[in-house]
């Protein structure tokens, strides 16, 4: 409905590249880390958050929020949950790039079944074969004596280097200025914000995770003080059906929020907001009208 391209199709992939509304769009979603409880193996719990992460990236979703509600009387004392922690890994493993994992991520027992799980083969996991102006990068631990600076690993048979100075083991996002066939031994690149790709090319660039411990925290964030979304979705089998819902026309949507799982929550997400800030359009919706089971 409200995001959809309006103007074709950019860049050389045509299913990877879409137009100025979507570039002006993020979309998030937000479900409960309990629900890899209906799952009674580690393996069967990494493969069911691999599909999460793989329809999300097939949706370009930006963002995903984990909402900690597994926080039993032993893990009261943590920030997050193991549940919660171990979504949280997974998602995070699947959408940085293959040739930075080894960088970025230790061993860890909540990635040992990984290698069930589909690739998300998303843009920006670019092969050592194939060249982007944008690229995920990571410091290295060679030094540039030239540049002082680290070497930026980039997938790419010679590394980049910048001239910002940036801790080792830090993932960036970098504008590569140099053309492939430079005969440089470093390409030369600076650092953007990692929505750039997406800004200018219409190009999806993979997905950021959060966790919120409450409903709250998830869509007003710690500061209690205005809504981080202006469209806020629940999916429920209490909603109305997908057809007989009309989202109200706005002239500007740019956040919108999805919640799976517990949306009668958002109910009292809104009755305490109530007074405090302004409310934000929200919506009840029943996908599967008619359904048979849970």
């Amino acid at each position: 409905f409200f995001f959809q391209a309006e103007d074709g199709i950019r860049g050389s992939v045509a299913s990877r590249g879409l137009g100025d509304v979507y570039k002006r769009q993020t979309i998030s979603i937000a479900f409960p880390a309990s629900c890899i409880l209906t799952m009674y193996s580690p393996k069967l719990q990494t493969y069911l958050v691999g599909q999460i992460a793989r329809a999300a990236s097939i949706y370009r979703v930006d963002e995903i929020i984990i909402i900690d509600d597994c926080l039993d009387e032993e893990e009261k004392k943590k920030e997050i949950s193991t549940n919660a922690e171990v979504i949280s890994q997974i998602m995070q493993y699947l959408e940085t790039p293959q040739y930075l994992r080894k960088a970025l991520f230790p061993f860890s027992d909540a990635l040992q079944f990984i290698g069930l799980v589909n690739p998300l083969d998303a843009p920006h996991h670019l092969r050592q074969d194939e060249w982007s102006i944008y690229r995920e990068g990571v410091t290295t631990f060679k030094y540039i004596a030239s540049a002082k600076n680290y070497a930026i690993d980039i997938g790419l048979k010679k590394d980049c280097q910048i001239d910002e100075y940036i801790e080792k083991g830090t993932r960036v996002t970098l504008k590569v200025e140099d053309n492939p066939n430079t005969k440089s031994p470093y390409y030369s690149g600076q650092i953007v914000n990692r929505s750039k790709p997406k800004e200018e090319l219409g190009h999806y660039w993979g997905y950021s995770v959060r966790t919120a411990k409450t409903l709250s925290e998830a869509v007003v964030g710690k500061s209690m003080k205005e809504y981080k979304y202006d469209l806020v979705i629940t999916l429920s089998e209490e909603g109305k059906p997908l057809k007989r819902t009309r989202i109200e026309e706005k002239t500007h949507v740019s956040k919108a929020l999805l919640i799976f799982g517990n949306p009668d929550g958002f109910d009292s997400v809104l009755a305490g907001m109530k007074g405090k800030i302004e409310p934000i359009p929200s919506y009840k919706i029943n996908t599967c009208f008619g359904q048979g089971t849970d």
